[in-house]
């Protein structure tokens, strides 16, 4: 976690030097550690450590299969829909949560 402490560091810095510019700091991190923590409150119903496609197994090697693009019956029930990317349905999550927390400077 030391990384983001830095990260919001140098964002403060760079709201500092660059006069006009609005750098905003959004914790992706903390919200997709919340949903791998408890999936069912974002309404996730497979296995949270599994892809929708490729090997089904989060790691770093396979991804899904070009001819294949969507190889689940229901991507939206994954929180990952390949080895390292989260599914749409994620993402919405993660950018909501981005919306309503970080973006609210700008409103």
């Amino acid at each position: 976690m030391s990384f983001n402490a830095e990260l919001q560091d140098a964002v403060r810095k760079l709201n500092g030097d660059l006069v006009g510019a609005h750098v905003v700091y959004a914790d992706t991190y903390n919200v997709l550690s919340a949903i791998i923590t408890n999936p069912s409150d974002y309404g996730f119903e497979e296995n949270v450590a599994q892809g929708c496609c490729g090997t089904g197994r989060i790691e770093t090697s396979v991804f899904c299969g070009l001819g294949e693009p969507l190889t689940c019956p229901d991507p939206n029930k994954y929180l990952f829909f390949d080895s390292a990317h989260p599914s749409e349905r994620a993402c919405k999550i993660i950018a909501d949560e981005i919306i309503n927390t970080a973006l609210l400077v700008f409103l």
